[in-house]
């Protein structure tokens, strides 16, 4: 009974740290950077809300992945 409750305990513990060990925040291994010190990036956004990011590549090209989700209304 004893050595089935160690083996417990310890699982339980491995959950616990290696889920302790995870981000929380959107920001991996980075710092988030104050507003207009990258003027090269972009943010897309419909109705105020950011829905894709990109970068500059012309004065009025942006280049993106394109790996978001199609515009609900397509312009």
């Amino acid at each position: 009974m004893a050595g089935s409750f160690s083996w417990l305990l310890i699982v339980f513990l491995g959950i616990f740290s290696a889920s302790a060990d995870r981000p929380r925040g959107r920001i991996l291994g980075g710092l988030e950077s104050a507003p207009y010190q990258r003027p090269y990036m972009a943010s897309l956004q419909e109705d105020g809300k950011h829905i894709c990011g990109g970068f500059l590549i012309a004065d009025q090209w942006v280049l993106s992945a394109n790996g978001e989700s199609p515009p609900k209304h397509p312009r």
